[in-house]
């Protein structure tokens, strides 16, 4: 169990600090595995929150400045629709 939070939280700062450095190639891959090992992993949807407020969000963009908190919400709860399916079956 400690060994799952350990390895939780240096995913975390491996992700924030792809965020901030802008390496989707590097958060992408990894935001989709710790959804599919974890259970409610919620940090994927505040990862899409701080790069909105890092590059998108402004006041003439509308929707489109929410576009990284929608997109993670999206595929968090996709995520989670996909596990329930998969080990049921």
């Amino acid at each position: 169990m400690k060994e799952d939070v350990v390895i939780r939280v240096i995913l975390d700062i491996v992700l924030a600090v792809s965020i901030i450095f802008g390496w989707w190639f590097v958060f992408v891959p990894l935001g989709l595995l710790c959804l599919w090992m974890f259970p409610y992993y919620a940090e994927l949807i505040a990862a899409g929150f701080l790069y909105d407020s890092l590059f998108d969000m402004d006041r003439g963009l509308g929707v489109v400045g929410f576009s990284g908190i929608i997109i993670t919400a999206v595929i968090t709860v996709a995520f989670s629709v996909l596990k329930l399916v998969v080990r049921w079956n």
